[in-house]
């Protein structure tokens, strides 16, 4: 462990005193690094880091009421452990590209959870597991503030029963695109009461594997983008019906494209039937909807209006 010599602490504090930079000297933060002018913490690890205790060490001379724009987090960390972001508070905080980090501990973040707006943790390993399937989603749930979330790119399996029950009223933004997970639980999504996007372009998941009631809870004026998610090979009434009698708009892209078809498409087939049977008020709210026979494809206006003429 790096220990701060007595000398830092002095010259760093008559610093301060003095109206001197925000960021303290490079050994204090090491390998991490402080931009003044951008109030940017940036931190490049390698397994062997120990990223709480890097931090800490700063939070020992930078003044507490310093509010950072972000924190970058990136490398070959395999885990954020409890309390490795105490003190420190950042308006954004951006994991990312560290694809062997699997488990960031529910206390990982303190004081910033009342100041961070927004939170990227992209291109890593998060993972959820039983029996710690909702625990990343609980510290998501801690950053009351936020009003952009993304989780881009992880290796999480499916979004849990009640993953956003907890209340983010500020939240307008979720994008999980690209994960690997193939379901969503029953009401997934129940405290995103102010929610405007919500973004699973080109996620593996399964339509049979998506809970009746999984949207339950979500509120009008909310755009959904399903594209290119390849698993969905028809929208379920069961399940995509609720959702598209609230919602503005639901992009939707499915499996089966044939070549240099504009889109993915869907099944032409009388399980999207319920569609046609209110076709006016479904077409104005689905984006990119075909369907095909094989290797003909056809927009879904035009395959209600031939099949119910």
């Amino acid at each position: 462990m790096m220990k701060l010599s007595v000398a830092t602490f002095i010259f760093y504090f008559i610093g301060v005193a003095l109206g001197y930079p925000i960021c303290p000297s490079y050994e204090v933060l090491a390998p991490c690094e402080c931009y003044e002018e951008s109030l940017q913490i940036s931190c490049c690890l390698d397994s062997n880091d120990d990223i709480k205790e890097i931090l800490d060490r700063g939070s020992q001379v930078i003044d507490n009421s310093t509010i950072f724009k972000v924190l970058y987090i990136r490398g070959g960390l395999t885990e954020i452990p409890a309390y490795s972001v105490q003190f420190l508070k950042f308006e954004k905080i951006e994991i990312q590209f560290n694809f062997d980090l699997t488990h960031i501990s529910v206390d990982a973040f303190g004081d910033t959870l009342d100041v961070t707006n927004e939170i990227s943790i992209t291109y890593n390993g998060i993972r959820n597991d039983p029996p710690l399937e909702n625990e990343f989603f609980d510290l998501l749930s801690k950053f009351i503030k936020a009003e952009k979330i993304t989780i881009d790119y992880n290796k999480m399996s499916y979004i849990p029963e009640k993953a956003f029950s907890s209340p983010l009223p500020n939240l307008r933004s979720l994008s999980i695109r690209n994960g690997g997970f193939i379901g969503i639980r029953s009401r997934a999504f129940t405290g995103l009461t102010g929610l405007k996007t919500l973004d699973f372009t080109g996620t593996t998941i399964q339509s049979s594997d998506i809970s009746e009631d999984a949207f339950d809870g979500l509120v009008p004026k909310l755009t959904v983008d399903f594209s290119l998610a390849g698993g969905i090979p028809y929208l379920d009434e069961n399940v995509f019906k609720g959702l598209l009698d609230s919602v503005i708009s639901l992009s939707i892209g499915g499996a089966s494209c044939p070549i240099f078809c504009p889109i993915q498409t869907f099944e032409c087939s009388d399980k999207i039937h319920w569609i046609c049977a209110d076709l006016m008020k479904y077409t104005a709210k689905l984006k990119g909807y075909y369907c095909h026979k094989g290797h003909g494809y056809t927009d879904i206006w035009d395959y209600c209006n031939k099949t119910f003429p």
